[in-house]
């Protein structure tokens, strides 16, 4: 994680040699400031507090450090039960980040849960691997997955595909039967982030330039 809270009940980054708690379940926590990888926050005793949790990739340190602080890894409690969304946006939406596959039961869950959200998937390996194919059609674009993550198909809430290049593919329809196969729409990431980073104040004038 980006964030720990100090002694004092601040949110704080992670710096050399030192320890904080984490926000969540006040375990100790201990900073991991490389020369590779984003500075962060790690579990003294490698356990994860929230069951939602994936173990954390560079892909996901660099997602959130795209938001500000007070945007990032916040507990959301709903009838005593309470999970860690990676991004909460000024306009309470949940981004969730995810890398490793997930069950459909799971996706239900959390859509249930968080209400307002949006998927971001890391789609790179397949994509880089030549495994999934994009082809323009005129305002759209179209796809074709080999070796497909079909769990992708049964999402109910907007969902976009990080490949890795700068792009997001904003998924309107998958088929999961073979040849697995879909359409969408292309968005910049800086726009995503941009847009959704926005004050409710600055919504307007950042524009509908994500949504389609």
């Amino acid at each position: 994680m980006l964030y720990a809270t100090s002694m004092s009940g601040q949110k704080i980054a992670a710096t050399p040699g030192q320890r904080a708690q984490c926000p969540g379940c006040g375990e100790p926590v201990i900073s991991k400031c490389g020369q590779i990888n984003i500075w962060h926050w790690a579990h003294e005793s490698q356990s994860q507090c929230d069951s939602w949790s994936e173990p954390e990739t560079l892909w996901h340190l660099q997602w959130k450090s795209l938001w500000p602080a007070e945007c990032v890894e916040i507990s959301i409690e709903k009838q005593g039960i309470k999970h860690r969304a990676d991004v909460l946006t000024p306009q309470g939406t949940v981004i969730e980040l995810q890398h490793s596959s997930i069950s459909v039961d799971e996706i239900r869950e959390r859509e249930r849960f968080y209400g307002k959200m949006i998927w971001v998937f890391d789609i790179q390996e397949p994509y880089k691997q030549d495994y999934l194919h994009f082809n323009e059609k005129d305002a759209y674009y179209t796809f074709r997955w080999k070796h497909p993550r079909k769990h992708l198909a049964y999402t109910s809430k907007e969902s976009l595909w990080d490949g890795g290049e700068g792009w997001l593919f904003l998924l309107k329809k998958m088929y999961s039967e073979a040849p697995c196969r879909g359409w969408g729409k292309l968005v910049q990431k800086h726009d995503f982030v941009e847009h959704h980073a926005a004050t409710p104040a600055q919504w307007a004038a950042v524009g509908e330039r994500v949504r389609g």
